[in-house]
């Protein structure tokens, strides 16, 4: 059984459309996002998000391809088959073009995406000199490797431009085999993935952090392995389809699949380009959300205060204790003696309104302390003289 005997449909049009503007909205989104977390925290624009916002361009041009291919029938379908080969016809000649084009598109975005993620890994361990001398040498293979490959596409019939769509079987003969090209591009796009995303675990794990934040660190760089499963699903399906044509004469049912999981492996790349920056956008979110549910919960809160038994966390519910205001009083007048002990203090503490107060960032409530101290001068009579107030406001986390 060949592969295209195991795809029983691929001419669904409608779901390849819904799936390109999903993908266009996603990568908009997600680079959106990206620079209003640096307005929010004000670092500035770096070459990581120049690279990131370039990659959106060229990624957003390939799901462009797959829809104008989409729309004019170029994917989804099949070509008609004599004779177990392929026929020649108006249709493959139009998939050929856009084949061509979204071939070229690729290289270009793929490179930006790793060297935008080159670039923050050295913006944010930068400091440690050994990793920025192999980032930069990580950025010159990169930019070596895609622009090879790319150049590669561009002139693999030469200067013979047509034959780029001319008859699959002509262009099999006349121009450089594509089918290796294209394996050996998925291939070391893959070792070059697992490279950039397994750089900065080391550096990580030598973080003097608690080992729950290491993991949640590094789980955030490994979200590029679903790239990666993209990069091999389309890996297989080149072996499969491309390199066994007379098992698998549908060129056009084919190149959509590989065009499809082509389309998804740029787009998840821009999404995990851009996921690590969006942590201030995260955190506004949740502050937000969280303003929210208390203005909308009743009076009488139930507040959470951690209490820790060994390694066991116990949450128990608080009520609001209520703040009375009395005026201060001298020392001398509050005793009703003299007072003979020296200067002291005398301090009025309590719990403040919390309602105009916010929870911590971990969902733990902070209290406000307000405590006023007086102070006696010394005085020939007493030993101390008048009084002279202070206040002062003092965080307490429970």
């Amino acid at each position: 059984m060949g592969y295209y005997a195991q795809m029983t449909e691929v001419n669904d049009a409608f779901g390849l459309k819904c799936m390109t503007v999903f993908f266009c909205s996603l990568t908009v989104l997600s680079v959106t996002l990206r620079f209003y977390a640096r307005r929010l925290t004000r670092a500035g624009l770096g070459l990581d998000d120049l690279f990131a916002f370039s990659a959106s361009i060229f990624v957003l041009a390939l799901n462009g391809n797959v829809l104008g291919g989409t729309i004019r029938g170029a994917y989804t379908g099949h070509s008609p088959i004599v004779n177990d080969r392929p026929v020649a016809t108006e249709l493959e000649h139009l998939s050929l073009k856009y084949k061509y084009g979204f071939q070229m598109t690729e290289k270009v975005a793929v490179g930006l995406i790793k060297l935008s993620i080159l670039f923050l890994w050295r913006r944010i361990f930068g400091t440690v000199r050994s990793f920025a001398a192999s980032c930069w040498i990580m950025i010159g293979i990169i930019v070596t490797w895609s622009s090879s490959f790319f150049f590669a596409t561009l002139f693999q019939c030469g200067t013979n431009w047509a034959w780029n769509w001319a008859p699959i079987d002509f262009f099999k003969t006349h121009c450089t085999n594509n089918s290796t090209m294209v394996t050996f591009f998925i291939a070391t796009d893959i070792v070059t993935d697992l490279v950039i995303m397994f750089m900065p675990i080391p550096i990580i794990w030598k973080l003097h952090m608690p080992r729950r934040k290491k993991v949640g660190v590094t789980g955030i760089f490994m979200l590029g392995l679903f790239t990666t499963a993209a990069s091999i699903a389309r890996l297989h399906t080149n072996l499969g389809a491309f390199y066994d044509m007379d098992n698998n004469p549908d060129f056009i049912a084919s190149l959509t699949v590989f065009i499809v999981w082509s389309d998804i492996e740029a787009n998840v790349a821009m999404l995990v380009c851009c996921m690590p920056t969006l942590g201030p956008v995260v955190a506004q979110f949740h502050d937000g959300l969280t303003k929210h549910l208390r203005s909308i919960l009743p009076s009488r809160w139930r507040l959470l205060s951690r209490e820790r038994e060994g390694n066991k966390e116990v949450l128990d519910d608080m009520e609001l204790p209520h703040v009375t205001v009395t005026s201060p009083r001298p020392v001398a007048l509050y005793t009703g003696t003299p007072w003979s002990g020296g200067c002291g203090t005398v301090t009025a503490a309590g719990y403040a309104d919390l309602k105009g107060q916010s929870y911590h960032k971990n969902g733990i409530l902070a209290r406000t302390e307000i405590q006023r101290t007086y102070e006696p001068t010394y005085s020939a009579h007493h030993g101390c003289g008048s009084f002279q107030g202070q206040s002062f406001v003092r965080p307490e986390k429970i």
